[in-house]
């Protein structure tokens, strides 16, 4: 009965790291901090047809990646527009004119010492 459980715990483990090894990022666009510390990376994940796109923000240092999802002050179902712009050192602004509420499943506001502002969908009156 151990060996089951062992078994079927080395199944699933290896579906999920199976799973995660067939996603790939695409960095579409790039934008450093005023100050060069950080930078906001937008990208787009593909985890294949059964998942479908994703639309990612990442705030990180400069001098590492984009890919852990801690980092991650935005994600959405979907691959959208979108416009990154640094307010200040520590003020970013992340707009998605084609987003909806339904379509964002991850908004993170605050991230460290960083502050982040969502602008989402068409101004109101302009559908």
């Amino acid at each position: 009965m151990r060996h089951l459980g062992l078994r079927l715990t080395v199944c699933v483990l290896s579906g999920v790291l199976m799973s995660a090894c067939l996603c790939s990022d695409k960095v579409v666009h790039e934008e450093i901090s005023p100050d060069g510390v950080l930078t906001a990376t937008w990208l787009v994940r593909d985890c294949g047809a059964t998942t479908g796109l994703s639309t990612i923000v990442s705030v990180h240092r400069t001098s590492d990646t984009a890919k852990d999802a801690q980092q991650f002050v935005f994600v959405a179902r979907g691959r959208y527009g979108l416009r990154l712009r640094w307010v200040s050192p520590r003020e970013l602004s992340v707009s998605c004119g084609n987003c909806t509420r339904g379509d964002v499943f991850r908004e993170v506001t605050v991230l460290g010492g960083v502050d982040v502002a969502f602008h989402l969908g068409a101004p109101p009156g302009q559908g």
